[in-house]
């Protein structure tokens, strides 16, 4: 049986004990054998408040052991495709999610497009996706 992917994106600046309390808490709760996916965007450096949702979706997959399955933009990608790098990822992580029982969560802060993008080309790809407005 193939294992559930689930992808674990969002917002780049979410209040921190939120976003960490959500996401860690739901890899905690995903099958042993669960892939979590990320699109590996970094977040704000050096911030003591606010974190990256596909940073913490990595974090929290390591801490519980699950496999991770990271999508980053390369340098090279905005060089080559500027503006359209993130959607192309956006694609390439919704195309990932090909199972019956795989799924998507976004953190969103009601405001990043990116965000805005990923959720909606897995919902009309079918994929089951569960949005989650974080604000600080």
């Amino acid at each position: 049986m193939t294992p559930v992917r689930i992808a674990i994106v969002g917002s780049r600046r979410l209040p921190q004990e939120r976003a960490r309390a959500i996401i860690f808490g739901g890899v905690a709760g995903t099958p042993e054998d669960a892939v979590i996916v990320s699109g590996g965007a970094r977040g704000p450096v050096g911030s003591k408040t606010t974190v990256s949702a596909d940073r913490e979706a990595a974090r929290a997959a390591r801490f519980y052991r699950r496999t991770l399955d990271e999508y980053p933009v390369t340098a090279a990608e905005w060089n080559t495709l500027g503006m359209r790098a993130g959607p192309e990822r956006n694609q390439r992580i919704v195309d990932s999610l090909s199972g019956p029982e795989d799924r998507m969560v976004c953190l969103w802060d009601g405001v990043s497009a990116g965000t805005r993008d990923v959720g909606q080309r897995a919902e009309w790809a079918g994929v089951r996706v569960r949005v989650v407005v974080v604000r600080g």
